[in-house]
């Protein structure tokens, strides 16, 4: 049943890229033999080793949306602000310098599963852009790679970014987008029942429990929702200037914006109190206000507001993450399933003058939890400072799960199975972003990151312009504070100094510009 599982993958994989008719799909020793060869280079097929208790391996990715790096870091008073997430940091291995590649969800989480930047797999948007761009067919993803060689392969997110009609679902056998709308039982006892269990198995799962608005967001409480005083009284004040036609303050606006994003009841209320035709008027210039216009309005403390109600909401965040990682422990998956947890993002809360995400490439944004837990495989309890990416999460599973000669050619990430066993060292994180820009042109953002150091590159996307360019030594100034006065990379070791290289003449070659001549061996 296994070598037809593998034959019937391997033909749909084949027949998605083009590279097969329908004669080599009907024919079993043609579909092995091409299974052995790689689609673009980069797919095979092959028999399976499985663990000594006979039952096919599984690997399970745990996508929790919006969770900055510090919720494994300790709050001021010891206690742990994860504690799901630190006990299941404590029987596996924690990188505490991964990167993003990009500052919010659907190109991140594309890297993830394609092992490619986003400027390569093309799931980017420019927020002027009324296109979105979706990851394309060509993108082998890390589904189809499971499902080539046998594995079945399902997946159960959040919605929203993180959706089969933006190119993540390709290689899925099923994909399901209501895991935050239930209890984790609904969806994976089920799926545990149903699944064959003469196959390995491939499971991705993403929340977006930390995610805005924040605070609680138990189904029970938000069936529950009822207007407090303090909701009702800003919903008055927006109604009374938007009816009498005068602008709304920077001091009004940003009560709307602490109303919207502290827990899911107030933003049911308050959008109910104002009616959908208000509702959209003030949220028109919300994303330009948020990149910058909230400075206007200091008195109104919104960056204190918005991490109190965030890091109220990591409660709820706990309990998700618990709740699921207990109920996929109590399934009786196979004992050597490998468990990796990320983050596709972090959040800002005015760090570098930046609020939410999407606009800015500091560690508030970009630095993420990344974990692995894989029995026999890896050491539990170790701690990995060297650099790491979301690109690395394709082929380290892959490696995991005993797939490690069939992880596409080309792609940017690297197994992190020997860094995490300490017979490696990591590598420069690249990281890419498109935002609104200060004029009417959006900007094209571009970040190379160790654990020594971080450049940063904003750049006109229409021209090519550099707008500016900074160097922070993240060993004397971990928070980004002060960009260092000149733009030497060779103090920070040749790897962080090529990697800077590459991606400045990447950007002048994109543009037909002349490329800098090189900064360092």
């Amino acid at each position: 049943m296994l070598e037809n599982a593998r034959n019937r993958a391997v033909g749909l994989v084949f027949r998605r890229h083009g590279l097969c008719n329908s004669t080599c799909v009907r024919s079993r020793s043609l579909l092995f033999l091409a299974g052995l060869v790689a689609v673009s280079g980069v797919i095979g097929c092959r028999a399976r080793e499985v663990p000594g208790d006979g039952s096919p391996p599984g690997v399970v990715l745990l996508i929790i949306d919006t969770l900055r790096w510090d919720a494994l870091s300790p709050r001021a008073d010891g206690t742990p602000r994860v504690p799901s997430l630190s006990r299941f940091a404590a029987e596996g291995v924690t990188f505490t310098e991964a990167s993003a590649t990009a500052p919010w969800t659907l190109p991140s989480i594309a890297s993830a599963l394609s092992g490619l930047l986003p400027r390569r797999h093309g799931a980017q948007l420019a927020f002027n852009d009324a296109a979105m761009r979706r990851v394309p067919p060509g993108v082998v993803m890390l589904a189809e790679v499971f499902e080539a060689n046998g594995w079945s392969t399902a997946a159960c997110t959040a919605g929203g970014w993180v959706a089969p009609e933006l190119g993540l679902g390709t290689g899925f056998d099923q994909f399901t987008t209501n895991f935050d709308l239930h209890d984790p039982e609904f969806f994976l006892e089920p799926w545990e029942a149903k699944r064959p269990k003469d196959r390995p198995f491939f499971l991705m799962l993403h929340t977006g429990a930390p995610h805005d608005p924040y605070g609680d967001k138990d189904l029970p409480i938000r069936l529950q929702c009822r207007p407090n005083p303090e909701v009702k009284e800003v919903a008055r004040k927006l109604v009374a200037s938007l009816d009498a036609g005068q602008p709304v303050d920077d001091l009004l606006y940003a009560d709307f914006v602490a109303t919207r994003t502290s827990d899911p009841c107030s933003r049911k209320a308050i959008d109910l109190l104002l009616g959908p035709s208000r509702t959209a008027t003030l949220m028109g210039p919300y994303n330009q206000w948020m990149a910058g216009g909230w400075q206007r309005a200091p008195s109104a403390n919104l960056p204190t507001r918005m991490r109190t109600a965030y890091e109220r909401g990591l409660a709820y965040v706990d309990r998700r993450i618990d709740h699921t990682l207990k109920t996929l422990d109590s399934l009786g998956l196979p004992k050597d399933t490998v468990f990796m947890v990320v983050a596709d993002h972090g959040e800002s809360f005015g760090e570098h003058g930046h609020l939410y995400h999407g606009q800015s490439m500091h560690d508030a944004v970009l630095k993420v939890p990344f974990v692995i837990r894989a029995p026999k495989r890896l050491p539990a309890g170790r701690v990995v400072r060297d650099g790491c990416s979301l690109v690395d999460v394709m082929p380290t599973l892959l490696d995991l799960a005993g797939l490690g000669d069939v992880v596409p050619a080309g792609i940017d990430g690297r197994s992190l199975v020997p860094v995490a066993s300490g017979t490696s060292a990591g590598h420069a994180a690249i990281a890419e972003g498109e935002v609104v820009g200060t004029g009417s042109a959006p900007l094209g953002l571009v970040s190379v990151r160790t654990p020594q150091a971080k450049w940063v590159l904003a750049y006109d996307l229409p021209s090519g312009q550099h707008r500016s360019e900074e160097i922070y030594d993240l060993v004397t100034d971990p928070d980004e504070h002060a960009p260092l006065p000149a733009l030497d990379t060779k103090p920070f070791g040749v790897e962080f100094c090529r990697a800077v290289d590459r991606m400045r003449s990447e950007i002048a070659a994109r543009y037909g510009q002349m490329p800098q001549p090189p900064s360092c061996p």
